[in-house]
C-alpha cells in the first residue's frame, strides 16, 4: 500500500509516511488455482482520526465499540511493512470459522461460512469484504484496546490492577485446551473470564 492509500483509509498523517505498508489477507483457492474467497484485514478497519471517512468510529463512540475491526492507528504501532504479521491459520468446519494470529499477540476468529457462497466466487469475495455487523466481521479476538478497567478481580473488596500483561494464547482456540498466560503486579487469587 502506498502513503495515499493509507491516508485515504484513515491512517493518522502524523504517523506517516506509509510507504510499502502491508496488511494481511486470507485467500482461499479451489483445486484449479482459482480464488474463491478472499478476506482482507484492510476491509475491516476502524479509525478515530478522520470523521469524513466511512470507517470513522462515529459520534460518542470509541475504537472499543468495534471489537470486530482493526484500529488503523494503534498507539505506538502505525501501519507499516508486515504490520500484523499473521503466522498461523486454522479452519473449524463445525463452526465455519477461521482463526489466525499475529506475532503482535492478538488472535482473530473470522466468520468464513457466512461470507462464503458456494460456486459464486465474485459474491463470496464481495461479501467477505463487508462487515456483517456494525461491530465488524472478526467474531472474537484478544483486544488491542484492553485496559485495567476491563479487568475484574474476584477478590472481594479489591480494586482493578493498575498494571497487567495478557500474553499470546497457545495453541489456537480450536483445540480442546488452551493456555492464556497473564501477569499481574501482585500475587493473589485470580479468575480470568473470556
Amino acid at each position: 500500500m502506498i502513503h495515499d492509500e493509507c491516508i485515504a483509509a484513515g491512517c493518522d498523517p502524523d504517523n506517516g509516511p506509509y510507504n510499502n505498508a502491508q496488511m494481511d489477507a486470507i485467500v482461499e483457492v479451489d483445486m484449479d488455482g482459482n480464488v474463491v474467497w478472499e478476506w482482507r484485514f484492510f476491509d475491516h478497519v476502524v479509525q478515530d482520526i478522520d470523521p469524513k471517512k466511512a470507517n470513522y468510529v462515529g459520534a460518542g463512540k470509541t475504537i472499543a465499540d468495534y471489537p470486530g475491526r482493526i484500529n488503523l492507528n494503534l498507539p505506538g504501532r502505525p501501519v507499516k511493512r508486515d504490520w500484523l504479521h499473521c503466522n498461523s491459520l486454522d479452519y473449524n468446519a463445525e463452526l465455519g470459522q477461521i482463526v489466525t494470529n499475529s506475532v503482535q499477540g492478538e488472535f482473530y476468529v473470522i466468520d468464513h461460512d457466512n461470507t462464503f457462497i458456494p460456486s459464486n466466487p465474485d459474491s463470496s469475495i464481495a461479501l467477505a469484504g463487508k462487515d456483517l455487523t456494525p461491530q465488524g466481521t472478526i467474531t472474537s479476538r484478544t483486544p488491542d484496546y484492553l485496559t485495567p478497567d476491563d479487568v475484574n478481580t474476584a477478590v472481594s473488596g479489591s480494586s482493578n490492577p493498575a498494571k497487567f500483561l495478557l500474553k499470546q494464547n497457545h495453541p489456537n482456540p480450536f483445540n480442546p485446551q488452551m493456555v492464556i498466560p497473564y501477569q499481574l503486579e501482585t500475587a493473589g487469587e485470580v479468575q480470568l473470564k473470556i
